[in-house]
């Protein structure tokens, strides 16, 4: 079922009715039987001729409603011609099963009526499919003011649905190249040792303890050189005594 616009559906089916009508008062002018519907309408449910004529304008918005509803995007070609093709399927409803259900036989008005209802039929069509387009069931507004959704025609092939495209691998990041190193400039001198601080020449003043040692030394050389001293004298006097 596709998107209907109503108000352009009640246009389109007052203005085809109101087309049928007109042709039905002119035709007996062309030699065509009378044919008022309305009349007939009035008769067969047993009320005023005004009910039948107000059926008759209800029974061309329902006939509307059916094509704008499921048969627009279904007929070939478009327009007043697609209208007319249309208007075909209630001629025949009309000669096959009303006018048998109201009591009458199929065709029985001759072959004029069958011309005249054909012709009558052509015109609500024609009209009908003239206001009421494809286009205009497509871009019809909805009452909220946002743009109605395309009806979806049924010959239409299914569309395939595109295959999803692979992303493509982000190239890796370039290393950063190691500046280059400055051929002129020096290279750094290694840092110079700091000297050892010069030892003193003269050593610190002795404490107590290594005067002491020291005398002592001093005393044991005198003592051993007294000793050499004497060994000595004794050795001399040896000497002389041989």
């Amino acid at each position: 079922m596709g998107k209907v616009d109503f108000k352009k559906l009640i246009i389109a089916a007052v203005a085809g009715t109101a087309a049928m009508t007109a042709f039905m008062f002119m035709a007996p002018m062309m030699g065509i039987p009378e044919m008022n519907i309305g009349k007939m309408l009035s008769m067969q449910m047993g009320m005023p001729e005004m009910v039948g004529w107000i059926m008759h304008f209800v029974n061309g918005i329902i006939l509307t409603w059916i094509y704008a509803a499921f048969l627009i995007d279904r007929l070939p070609t478009d327009g007043w011609k697609r209208g007319m093709i249309y208007s075909l399927i209630p001629w025949a409803v009309m000669n096959f099963m009303a006018m048998p259900m109201m009591g009458m036989e199929i065709f029985s008005g001759g072959m004029m009526a069958i011309v005249g209802t054909v012709v009558a039929h052509f015109a609500y069509g024609g009209v009908m499919g003239a206001i009421y387009t494809g286009e205009a069931s497509t871009d019809a507004a909805t009452d909220d003011g946002s743009a109605a959704e395309p009806v979806a025609s049924a010959a239409a092939a299914p569309v395939s649905e595109p295959e999803p495209t692979p992303e493509p691998e982000p190239a890796p990041e370039p290393e950063p190249e190691a500046p280059a190193e400055d051929a002129s400039s020096p290279e750094p001198e290694p840092a110079s040792e700091p000297e050892a601080p010069a030892e003193e020449e003269s050593n610190p003043d002795p404490s107590p303890e290594a005067e002491s040692d020291s005398e002592g030394e001093e005393e044991s050389e005198e003592g051993g050189a007294d000793d050499s001293s004497s060994d000595e004298k004794e050795s001399g006097d040896k000497e002389e005594k041989l």
